[in-house]
């Protein structure tokens, strides 16, 4: 049984009160996450408490006081050109003052997120055999619902990713692609800490939401300013519907990713 089952096996419904759940949430606020995010979890933890009374397994629903996180409705906010060439020159120079020590892994990283959109749970899931190299380079990626999308992406991309894999030994197929510099994989919680040190280091503004999640919005927006169909981006981003895609039709023309063409960071990485 692993620490965690422990920990878990040790709550009880006796726990399950406001006050525990108030510091879930203020813990969810100081991880970063979105609100949306937050959103979610709040209401996973209603429709519980809601059920346990009627089940007769609680007397009372802790979270009837609680109010729902308030939502941004404004438009994605991408890095633009100048910001995300600070950012890869910030990230591959190694600096204690800002605690970058692995530049060849945080390069790697930024390569992907800006360069295949993929969310900080993605690029944590992905592995060494899902860099496909054969006739088109390209990676496959585990997403939400377990759903499996393939994302084309430029030489530089994968060059990027292969200079970091040259770093490490004993590398399998299902190896993960990034890890922690003691070897663990790498976790979304790990991106909350290591993009604001980029982002300090480059001196650009962070963005609001999630960490790394403005690394999407500037490859999407980016794809969208290079001709690419909103269905088309719909797959490479892998919405479930495609108006969440459609926000970055929007985005692009009002001028908020002051981007010229799919995949910006291409451009902009080490030879």
């Amino acid at each position: 049984m692993s620490a965690l089952d422990r920990r878990l096996g040790r709550i009880s419904l006796d726990h399950w009160t406001d006050d525990n759940l108030a510091a879930a949430m203020a813990r969810l606020v100081d991880q970063g996450a979105a609100p949306a995010s937050r959103a979610r979890a709040l209401a996973a933890a209603r429709g519980f408490s809601r059920w346990a009374p009627r089940a007769r397994h609680h007397d009372t629903d802790p979270t009837i006081d609680f109010e729902n996180p308030k939502t941004r409705q404004g438009l994605p906010v991408a890095f633009t050109r100048a910001e995300l060439e600070r950012i890869v020159v910030a990230a591959s120079n190694p600096d204690p003052r800002y605690r970058i020590t692995n530049p060849t892994r945080d390069v790697a990283i930024i390569a992907v997120l800006a360069g295949a959109g993929l969310r900080a749970s993605e690029l944590c899931g992905l592995t060494v055999g899902a860099v496909v190299r054969d006739d088109q380079l390209r990676l496959r990626v585990h997403g939400k619902g377990k759903k499996v999308r393939v994302v084309p992406v430029a030489p530089s991309i994968v060059t990027a990713i292969d200079a970091y894999l040259t770093t490490r030994t004993g590398l399998t197929s299902t190896s993960a692609v990034f890890v922690r510099n003691a070897g663990q994989p790498l976790t979304p919680r790990d991106l909350t800490r290591l993009v604001p040190r980029w982002l300090e280091h480059a001196h650009v503004p962070p963005r609001e939401g999630e960490a790394a999640h403005a690394f999407r919005h500037t490859y999407a927006i980016g794809q969208i300013d290079n001709g690419t169909a909103v269905h088309e981006l719909q797959d490479l981003l892998g919405h479930a519907f495609l108006n969440t895609t459609a926000i970055y039709l929007r985005a692009s023309a009002d001028g908020l990713g002051h981007t010229a063409q799919a995949a910006p960071i291409a451009g902009l990485l080490p030879p």
